[in-house]
């Protein structure tokens, strides 16, 4: 017999099993789809689009790598359609989505997420089903400032209203600007973080942080008079601003991932503080009013969207150089005139819902 009459068979080779990133080891049959401890996020880096997570202690030192919280805030359905103020039609899609609802799950090396279409800023669909899957408490400080408190509960009210379909996200072209210009503006002193705006304010790493800035010197104090001290009676001038620098930091972080959660849905993913931002006094304020701008912003678009009218803050004007308290007070007042229009976006949106 002739070998060219033969039947030729190519030789078996194993294929390659395929593996997840962050874990070596392949996929077998058996063996169950293997995936990356959510303790191998990496927290304090900025490297890769996802960024990283660093909080400051009352003395601007890492608190480390804090494990996540096990509560997560589950996003709620939502009415489809868009912003009606500036011609973008919404698709009833959450630009701001995670692809999955854990946020340990599938992690890339240097705390990224997974293929995340928010992680470079950018809109993108919601590959979750929108049904409604309920709305969970957000954690609850053992201490925190009057004003964090009334922030979270802020937060709070916001993820309710997502679960009564109260905010239609933006288009993903006109969510994507709104984010770029909160993070990108100014001094560029957030990141986007891998997570949702609700896992994020349930992590342990953001209570961690609020509970540090209550225990600081120069924190303010309520005492059972009713009077009002700092944590420590002998707290230097310096002391006090850096707690109510801390205060404010946090506030206005808290502030932009509730305008990013009503702009693109309770699934948006959250932003957190550079490491690389400034630690001096004189550079964080900076950061404060820079950032307070991007907000405003936001504001007078929410007004437009919503039929409100939004009006920036306006500082009494002064003749002296400005000091550091002077800006201090400056920021606060500022930020108590912003959060009085989210409030005023809230019950309006509660009354049409209801």
């Amino acid at each position: 017999m002739k070998l060219t009459d033969l039947t030729y068979i190519p030789p078996i080779t194993p294929s390659p099993q395929p593996t997840v990133p962050g874990n070596s080891v392949p996929l077998t049959s058996g063996n169950g789809q293997q995936t990356a401890d959510s303790s191998k996020i990496v927290y304090g880096s900025n490297a890769g689009n996802g960024g990283g997570i660093e909080y400051p202690t009352a003395s601007n030192e890492k608190i480390g790598a804090s494990e996540l919280s096990g509560a997560t805030k589950a996003g709620g359905g939502r009415r489809g359609g868009g912003s009606s103020g500036h011609g973008g039609s919404g698709s009833g899609s959450n630009p701001g989505s995670n692809p999955g609802s854990n946020p340990g799950s599938n992690p890339l090396p240097n705390g990224q997420g997974g293929p995340n279409p928010q992680a470079n800023g950018s809109g993108g669909s919601n590959p979750r089903s929108n049904k409604q899957r309920g709305s969970h408490p957000l954690p609850n400080p053992k201490a925190a400032s009057p004003g964090i408190k009334d922030s979270l509960k802020t937060t709070q009210n916001i993820n309710d209203l997502h679960d009564k379909n109260g905010f239609p996200p933006l288009s993903s072209e006109l969510a994507s600007s709104a984010r770029n210009s909160l993070i990108s503006g100014g001094v560029n002193s957030l990141v986007n973080i891998p997570l949702s705006v609700g896992e994020h304010m349930a992590s342990k790493a953001i209570i961690d942080r609020i509970e540090a800035q209550a225990a600081m010197p120069g924190a303010a104090k309520k005492n059972a008079d009713g009077t009002t001290t700092t944590v420590d009676p002998a707290a230097t001038e310096k002391q006090k601003i850096d707690a109510r620098l801390e205060d404010s930091e946090i506030k206005t972080e808290l502030m932009v991932n509730q305008i990013l959660s009503i702009n693109e849905g309770s699934e948006a993913n959250a932003v957190s503080k550079k490491s690389e931002a400034p630690k001096d006094t004189a550079g964080r304020l900076t950061n404060q009013e820079k950032t307070m701008d991007g907000i405003e912003a936001q504001l007078q678009d929410l007004g437009t969207r919503y039929d409100l009218v939004y009006k920036p803050y306006e500082a009494p004007k002064s003749s002296d150089a400005p000091t550091d308290k002077s800006r201090m007070d400056a920021i606060e007042l500022r930020h108590k005139h912003m959060n009085r229009m989210i409030k005023r976006l809230i019950t309006l949106v509660e009354s049409d819902v209801t």
